[in-house]
């Protein structure tokens, strides 16, 4: 949960890697002329089930959830 709180609306892609430590799976991506959306899940360690999903519009994160993150 500490990692997720660290990651902030504008960051980078390789922004998030840095803080959380590993690469995400990508969940969704869509692109048009100018624009690309990749939505991106990452594992959580504690309860099961447990994850964070972060957007990225054109490279840049433009919102996160997460689901029972300790």
């Amino acid at each position: 949960m500490n990692e997720f709180y660290q990651i902030a609306e504008g960051m980078s892609y390789n922004d998030v890697v840095s803080v959380i430590g590993c690469d995400g799976k990508i969940v969704s991506q869509s692109q048009a002329p100018n624009y690309v959306f990749v939505m991106m899940k990452w594992q959580g360690n504690g309860r099961l089930g447990s994850n964070a999903i972060i957007s990225f519009e054109n490279g840049r994160v433009t919102s996160k959830s997460q689901y029972r993150l300790k």
